[in-house]
This record gives structure tokens, sequence and C-alpha cells, in this order.
């Protein structure tokens, strides 16, 4: 059984994506973890003001429309 040939051999295998790259040369370790804690407390912020104000929309949208006027 043989291997298949790259279909790209000049390129470099694309790397997986990922929220957080290594840490940088020279960065304590504490530094590190700090810093990406702060970045996934942000996101978590981020992500429940996102589900309020759709919570939100969704309920204006469900409400019947009222008319603008004085007499109806």
């Amino acid at each position: 059984m043989t291997a298949e040939p790259n279909p790209r051999p000049d390129r470099r295998r694309p790397r997986r994506l990922s929220l957080f790259s290594g840490r940088a040369k020279g960065m304590w370790q504490r530094t590190y973890d700090r810093l990406r804690d702060e970045i996934i407390a942000a996101q978590m912020r981020v992500d429940e003001a996102f589900v309020l104000g759709a919570e939100r929309l969704l309920a204006r949208l469900d409400r019947p429309k009222r008319r603008k006027g004085f007499c109806r």
C-alpha cells in the first residue's frame, strides 16, 4: 500500500486555529494565565450581553403592534 502524494507539497500543513496562541517567549507563565483568564471573562460578558439583547429583541418582535393614534 502506498501513501497518497501530498496535494500541496510546496506548502506547510494548515494550522489549527485556536483562541490562544502559545505563550510569548520571555513571558511569565502566571502573566500568560492571568491575561488568558481576563480574555475568557471578557468573552463571557460579551456573550451574556448578546443573549440579553437577543432576548429583548425577540420579546419586542413577539408583542402585538400598538396603533399610534389618539382616537384608535
